[in-house]
């Protein structure tokens, strides 16, 4: 059930809020970057896939990526710059009469409370005081974070600086309220599930989120796509909420977009690849997708 921390990892912005380091170039067949072309499409168009945190040695935002976003006119994101934290946070509340511990057993909170004291130096105390009455989705939140060994990195905080810098608009696909509703619609039991999945053995899931960055850092979209299905296929079931839902969602809003005006596309890089994956549905639509080199 470890898929959908991977999810969470591509998907999410909303989820995580330097100088680039000397790589090996990225190859056309393998790349992260792809530009959008059709005969009526007037203006230079480029889609990047981000991995919404990352730790820093596998960071890779070279001044030719740079360089491309800002001779954009739009910057295109899953959300429109960072999200109002207060907001999120209000939209993370339970329903009123609720708590947090009416979605586990005293056996699975132990485990969370354990995680907490261990991990994020948080008592017992001080965590049903903070998130006592939010959603659960809060603790998967928390765990993701720990995933990662050392200094980490945001494409999106990266992307915003370079738009802010050169005047570029910023659009978003979805709101905060749309990404946290995705989660509402999994069941509670389920999503419960999906959390105490995480201390059955946290080092392999932290091993695995190292491959899975190897991966990324590589650029092979198909092998990303295939390490998180088979990591988890129970959580298949809800991979029409998590991604391809979404990636059908966007494309009329893409199209919209990209003949206004000369656009950069950044989602997280598990919506671009698949029969349902973003590239797959703008051919479907008619447009060309070709990797490109940075």
């Amino acid at each position: 059930m470890k898929h959908l921390l991977y999810a969470l990892i591509f998907s999410f912005p909303f989820l995580f809020a330097c100088e680039a380091q000397q790589h090996e170039v990225i190859q056309p067949e393998s790349s992260l970057l792809w530009k959008i072309t059709k005969d009526d499409l007037q203006h230079e168009t480029y889609i990047y896939g981000t991995m919404h945190l990352i730790e820093k040695e596998f960071f890779y935002f070279p001044t030719s990526l740079e360089q491309l976003v800002s001779e954009s006119q739009v910057l295109v994101m899953e959300l429109e710059g960072l999200p109002d934290y207060t907001a999120a946070m209000n939209l993370m509340m339970l329903p009123e009469g609720q708590k947090i511990q009416d979605y586990f057993s005293e056996s699975e909170m132990a485990q969370i409370y354990k995680f907490m004291e261990n991990e994020m130096k948080m008592t017992k105390e001080v965590f049903d005081f903070t998130f006592g009455k939010m959603k659960p989705f809060i603790i998967l939140q928390l765990i993701t974070s720990k995933q990662f060994e050392g200094e980490t990195e945001s494409f999106e905080m990266t992307l915003q600086r370079i738009a802010k810098k050169n005047s570029l608009e910023i659009k978003g696909l979805e709101t905060i309220a749309q990404q946290l509703g995705f989660f509402d619609q999994i069941p509670a039991k389920e999503l419960g599930s999906m959390i105490v999945s995480y201390f059955e053995d946290q080092d392999s899931l932290i091993a695995q989120t190292k491959e899975m960055q190897r991966m990324y850092r590589k650029g092979d979209l198909d092998s990303l796509a295939l390490f998180m299905n088979e990591s988890a296929p129970e959580l298949m079931a809800f991979e029409e909420i998590l991604l391809s839902g979404r990636n059908k969602a966007w494309i009329p809003q893409l199209i919209d977009l990209i003949h206004q005006k000369r656009t950069f596309i950044a989602v997280g890089a598990a919506h671009l690849a698949g029969e349902n994956g973003v590239l797959e549905l703008l051919k479907q639509a008619g447009y060309t997708v070709t990797p490109i080199a940075y």
